[in-house]
């Protein structure tokens, strides 16, 4: 069986930065780059739920964002985003070290965005869970998230059971 993946140079890296990253394949899967923007993928019968798992996560494009910088509007992809905050009436995230001011309430972000990954942590805040390396336990019940960006945030006590039903019905569990 073979899969031949056409797109963008960006997304072929996506693809390949995904398989080298995860490694869920086995090894009777074959990678050829044809091109730039072409990969070949050979498998066998015994890889294609893998296979079938790593092209949903693939092709399961995030929404997209509006906001406003400095520079004006902007259109950010949610799987970019890590945290949503809520400072009064302003709903901001940063992305690239820049700030960006969104147009939506929170509870609308959490609602919406809620596919993608994002789950409440607190009052004011949403994190993207697709961004957190690991979970640890705190004090007073609350449990204390190490994202891929090196940050470190905690689930406030009242969303931590809320946060663990979130997480385990993501894994299955």
């Amino acid at each position: 069986m073979a899969i031949r993946i056409n797109g963008k140079e960006s997304f072929v890296t996506k693809i390949k930065e995904h398989v080298n990253a995860n490694q869920p394949i086995e090894e009777d899967v074959v990678f050829t780059e044809i091109s730039d923007s072409h990969i070949e993928i050979l498998c066998d019968e015994k890889n294609i739920n893998t296979l079938k798992a790593l092209s949903e996560q693939l092709f399961n494009f995030s929404t997209t964002l509006v906001g406003k910088t400095q520079r004006g509007q902007v259109w950010i992809n949610a799987s970019d985003v890590i945290i949503i905050e809520a400072f009064g009436n302003n709903v901001e995230t940063n992305i690239h070290q820049k700030k960006v001011v969104l147009e939506k309430k929170l509870y609308e972000y959490e609602e919406e965005l809620a596919n993608d990954g994002f789950i409440r942590i607190g009052k004011s805040v949403l994190i993207n869970s697709n961004q957190i390396e690991s979970v640890a336990s705190s004090y007073n019940g609350k449990l204390l998230l190490y994202l891929k960006n090196n940050e470190k945030v905690y689930v406030n006590r009242s969303y931590t059971k809320h946060f663990k039903d979130v997480l385990s019905k993501k894994r299955g569990t």
